[in-house]
């Protein structure tokens, strides 16, 4: 999963660091760090894991299509895998390009694979949440987003999630309430604002 080159290490934070901004320019910057990573270490499973994770969220931030991220995705996912079958980051990436795809059977196997494998990795969690509620499996789907936040509760995205499915639940003022905790710890994180 790691790699003993530390000049990969520090792309890959970096990249990571970029990818929790998410917007369009930090995912252009998190893609960068994360080939930088693989150009240094070209078996460092992680670095291929944050490049499928940029084209998960690119289509939502940069307006990419689908038809562009999925395959990408995909391939940098399977990459990862190659080199670790053991990594849940990659298990989660993958699942996300099977439910892009409507394969809602495998994505969801490849959730648990991933939250089997590591149960505290919060963008499992948060991504299998997105998944259940597209199911309309609502309990668990706010079981899981609550999940992720108990494990990353400074990630904006996953806040704002909660927020989003307190709103779907009807609980305007949890919503209200979840939002302004992620104004205040990102005021630019726009999608909290709507």
């Amino acid at each position: 999963t790691y790699t003993a080159d530390p000049v990969a290490y520090q792309f890959y934070l970096k990249g990571r660091y970029y990818w929790n901004k998410r917007t369009a320019e930090n995912i252009r910057k998190a893609i960068e760090q994360f080939q930088s990573a693989a150009d240094t270490d070209p078996n460092y499973a992680l670095a291929y894991a944050g490049l499928a994770d940029c084209f998960v969220v690119m289509g939502d931030y940069s307006g990419t299509p689908e038809s562009e991220t999925v395959p990408k995705m995909q391939a940098f996912a399977r990459r990862a895998l190659e080199f670790d079958n053991s990594l849940a980051e990659a298990h989660a990436s993958l699942a996300y390009s099977y439910v892009q795809t409507w394969q809602w059977e495998k994505g969801e196997q490849e959730y648990k694979r991933a939250i089997e494998l590591n149960p505290t990795y919060p963008t499992a969690h948060h991504w299998y949440s997105l998944c259940l509620i597209e199911l309309g499996r609502t309990a668990e789907a706010f079981a899981e987003i609550k999940r992720a936040q108990e494990l990353d509760p400074l990630a904006p995205v996953i806040s704002y999630n909660v927020a989003t499915f307190d709103l779907y639940l009807g609980d305007v003022n949890s919503s209200i309430v979840e939002s302004k905790k992620v104004i205040e710890l990102d005021p630019n994180f726009a999608r909290t604002h709507s």
